[in-house]
């Protein structure tokens, strides 16, 4: 892994060590005294020694108006110092991001410059480890930079180190305050579970629409109760993100289970060894129980629990796990005494509530969906695709392997944030994930410039659906009603003489989507759904199961 030394100029010691009238030092010998950033580069005791390729160095475009009057401006400085780098390495790329302000010492004004210079450089450099010495510049500039390490602003994989001198030899120490974020923990967690959307963190500061901001809202006013809340929203929504978030944000977490607290997709195991992984069992329970076993149940004791796919959880587990919820006691296979745990449950699904009341047993759902939170798709907040979008694509780029970004022609990323604005986009951040997968694929292919319409047509026309011999209904009724809502036309491909659009099918799909709504708001507000509209309990019930055409 190659490393990339970014740091800030030293006015005083870079290249060399001066005095106030700005003339070099020198010892005994008549050597100067080498700079923080020549010594981390090249000194025979720095650790770094050799292993820069690439370095960039923030510089101040003005000079501060306490300089004195002989003194060298920054741009000066900076250039002596990429003539210092080039005499010992000249293989080495020195890059300059010059700050055009004229106050070193305010903090806001440093973050916001370094907020976006820091996301550029990892885009160039994907797969590069930041080494970011914090000793160069003023206090205000060492601050930010720890902070920024500290609270997520600065993507893995980095360093921040700070070095000190003393005489000819210097000494590197790592930098790490230990503040805990959310943020933080959710990286150590995500490490250790690896998946599709890895990467991809959801930043309540960065949220532009309504229905994400309320969402989020209400998941922290949800998160200090110990009452049982479920999450709905479509496959990839960010779920076991938002469950994460919300057991961060709560009394019910035991911090030394961040990286590995008790969570479980209900549909991963059969009956038989679900009840096992949950309650537990005790040695000589089954043939091969040849110890005891604490299950979920046990281990979520004083935390949060959470169970993913909650629709898949059998009939017979949910009525043991009623008496989990209400008396916080259950069965462990085999044991003779109910075991304790005082645990928070959190569980999700991607059904709608119509199809959760088939699945799941009217104590059990009425149990678990006390608390409930709907994330909203990507199609209902189009305004959040353009910072989901650049998440998506370093994340993309990142675990790719590939070593450096393509480049695009100016202005590209928000033609294809516009596209993707109008497309169902069914998998939600997975298919903006598989839309960034293509689009690398096909712009490293590319030898020198290539046409926008061309590479856009093939992103997101090759997509799993499209490759399917027929479209599904659903996606026909999704991608018109999208069109409908938004006020622009219905793309060419959802309207096809091979595959006429039934309207009858559509007009009983957007009843049935209306009823939904207006079941579930009537929940919210605990009154009858007949109160919400002008038709009956009945006819909704009808609408929602598609049951009898009511056209």
């Amino acid at each position: 892994m190659d490393n990339i030394l970014l740091s800030w100029i030293a006015r005083n010691n870079d290249p060399y060590s001066r005095t106030r009238k700005m003339t070099y030092m020198r010892d005994a010998r008549g050597n100067l005294y080498e700079g923080p950033t020549l010594s981390l580069m090249f000194s025979p005791d720095s650790p770094y020694r050799g292993s820069f390729k690439q370095v960039y160095i923030f510089t101040q475009k003005r000079n501060t108006k306490k300089q004195h009057k002989n003194s060298l401006t920054n741009e000066q400085i900076a250039q002596e110092l990429k003539s210092e780098i080039h005499k010992r390495a000249p293989e080495v790329v020195v890059h300059f991001c010059r700050w055009d302000y004229d106050n070193p010492t305010d903090h806001k004004a440093i973050f916001e410059f370094m907020r976006h210079h820091i996301p550029q450089i990892r885009k160039q450099h994907p797969q590069a480890n930041l080494v970011i010495n914090a000793s160069t510049g003023t206090p205000s500039m060492h601050t930010i930079w720890v902070l920024m390490a500290e609270a997520g602003f600065i993507q893995r994989p980095f360093e921040i180190i700070q070095s000190h001198r003393v005489q000819k030899k210097i000494t590197v120490k790592p930098i790490s305050i230990g503040l805990e974020t959310f943020y933080n923990v959710y990286e150590k967690n995500r490490r250790h579970r690896p998946s599709a959307q890895q990467g991809i963190f959801w930043d309540p500061d960065k949220f532009v629409s309504t229905k994400l901001i309320e969402c989020y809202h209400e998941a922290r006013r949800f998160a200090r109760l110990n009452v049982p809340i479920l999450i709905m929203g479509e496959r990839g929504t960010g779920k076991t993100t938002l469950a994460s978030w919300v057991r961060f944000h709560s009394p019910f977490r035991d911090r030394k289970k961040d990286t590995d607290w008790p969570s479980v997709a209900c549909g991963m195991y059969s009956p038989e060894t679900m009840r096992a992984e949950l309650f537990g069992y005790k040695r000589g329970a089954f043939t091969g129980a040849d110890k005891d076993h604490p299950g979920l149940l046990a281990y979520a004791d004083k935390d949060t629990l959470f169970l993913d796919e909650i629709s898949d959880l059998p009939h017979n587990l949910q009525r043991l796990l009623i008496r989990a919820i209400e008396e916080k006691t259950f069965p462990p296979l085999g044991a003779t005494q109910p075991s304790t745990s005082h645990f928070r449950l959190i569980t999700a699904s991607n059904r709608p509530w119509h199809e959760l009341e088939q699945q799941l047993s009217p104590d059990f759902l009425d149990r678990i969906g006390m608390l409930t939170i709907k994330l909203p798709s990507l199609r209902e907040i189009p305004e959040d695709i353009p910072w989901l979008w650049e998440q998506v694509y370093e994340q993309a780029l990142i675990r790719s392997g590939l070593p450096h970004s393509p480049t695009f022609p100016d202005g590209f990323h928000t033609q294809l944030i516009e596209q993707l604005q109008r497309q169902t986009l069914p998998g939600n951040i997975r298919d903006l994930l598989r839309i960034a997968y293509k689009l690398l694929a096909f712009a490293h292919d590319q030898e020198g410039d290539f046409d926008v319409e061309e590479v856009m047509t093939y992103i997101l026309r090759h997509s799993p659906q499209q490759i399917a011999s027929t479209r599904t209904t659903e996606q026909v009724h999704q991608a018109v009603c999208l069109s409908f809502a938004t006020g622009q036309g219905i793309p060419p491909r959802w309207m096809q003489k091979e595959q006429p659009l039934s309207t009858k099918d559509l007009f009983r799909a957007l009843k049935g989507y209306i009823a939904e709504e207006i079941r579930e708001q009537a929940k919210t507000q605990r009154i009858s759904a007949a109160k919400l509209c002008d038709v009956t309990e009945r006819s909704l019930l009808s609408w929602s199961s598609h049951g009898e055409d009511n056209t």
